[in-house]
């Protein structure tokens, strides 16, 4: 199977497109709770009310 480069034509002809990802729950991203919640969930709510 031959795999052909494209046209410079081709190439030219495409932008990049920039792409952003957002977390969109922090549980997804969040390690499971410790054994002690309560420190954890401090410093979670600390940093996401930004003080």
């Amino acid at each position: 199977m031959a795999i052909e480069a494209p046209a410079v034509e081709e190439e030219d002809s495409r932008t990049p497109i920039p792409t952003a990802f957002t977390i969109t729950r922090a549980e997804d991203h969040l390690p499971p709770p410790a054994v002690d919640e309560e420190g954890p969930m401090k410093y979670l709510a600390a940093h996401m009310d930004d003080t």
